[in-house]
């Protein structure tokens, strides 16, 4: 980490709201996770995922109209 700032996303393939419960580990040093309510592909499955410590989420938004395999997920962070 930079600073004490991490970033991770990505196609983590566990269609759940939350990757907490399939991967406790990530968390024990106080990372976070943006939840993901909406699906995040075309098939309704939830397997994007952003996990973030250091930063502060401002918005994010999952853009549905994209004709992909993965929607694209916008995120703004301060620092």
């Amino acid at each position: 980490p930079i600073n004490n700032l991490e970033l991770f996303q990505g196609d983590f393939n566990i269609d759940d709201e939350s990757l907490k419960n399939a991967l406790p580990e990530i968390f024990v040093n106080n990372m976070d996770e943006i939840k993901t309510s909406k699906p995040t592909t075309p098939k309704n499955r939830r397997y994007d995922h952003i996990l973030f410590n250091g930063i502060k989420l401002i918005k994010t938004e999952t853009i549905d109209t994209a004709l992909t395999d993965h929607f694209p997920i916008y995120s703004e962070f301060e620092l």
